[in-house]
């Protein structure tokens, strides 16, 4: 194993809820695309949830279950140009883990109320203009 890919590891295990994490990183379990070992997964889409679960298929290891495209965070895909950012919080497990729901989104996407709150939330300041 690398170094970077021990630093990104390590960096997991230790999220501080009121400092911002890097968006280099895939947050696995805190990303609702994410498919965890030992569980099941329905690629596609459905009409209904009966025809999702028919179409379910256990996970022998854990992956990222995105089928919209390449997402930047997964580290297979960084620097391609058509890769980008596909997180979608999974609250439950954000919060299970003391994190707020947009821990892990990426602040120049968000929608101005939730950028106001995050920002809020890890205290970061606007720089002055002109000053």
């Amino acid at each position: 194993m690398d170094n970077k890919q021990m630093k990104m590891d390590n960096a997991k295990k230790n999220w501080d809820a009121h400092k911002t994490p890097s968006l280099d990183i895939c947050p696995e379990e805190f990303c609702f695309m994410w498919e965890e070992k030992d569980s099941y997964f329905a690629s596609g889409l459905y009409d209904n949830l009966n025809e999702a679960f028919a179409a379910k298929s256990p996970v022998f290891k854990s992956f990222c279950g995105n089928s919209f495209g390449k997402c930047i965070r997964d580290r297979n895909n960084q620097g391609y140009n058509d890769a980008k950012d596909w997180y979608e919080p999974c609250e439950p497990f954000l919060e299970t883990a003391g994190l707020p729901w947009f821990y892990f989104m990426n602040p120049e996407t968000m929608k101005k109320r939730d950028k106001i709150m995050y920002d809020k939330h890890f205290e970061l300041e606007k720089p002055e203009i002109g000053g």
